[in-house]
């Protein structure tokens, strides 16, 4: 498998607003040839996310069933 950049973005509860960090996390690839997918919360990616943080880039391999996401890269500046 080969890491690609991804973006992670944990789940909302819909009642509080508030960042639920037990739901499963929202990955998608930069690229288009891997398609968007879920996968359960992973604790070292949630140790590197803060608090108050909803997501992140990372790097991550798809396996053809799920992703798996390891470590972060530096979040792109907007133009």
């Amino acid at each position: 498998m080969t890491s690609v950049p991804v973006h992670v973005r944990l789940g909302v509860n819909t009642k509080t607003g508030k960042i639920d960090r037990t739901a499963p996390m929202m990955v998608w690839a930069e690229e288009a040839e891997h398609g968007p997918g879920t996968c359960e919360p992973v604790p070292e990616v949630l140790e590197q996310l803060t608090e108050f943080e909803a997501g992140g880039r990372f790097l991550g391999e798809w396996d053809g069933r799920r992703w798996w996401v390891g470590k972060r890269l530096a979040d792109e500046k907007s133009a």
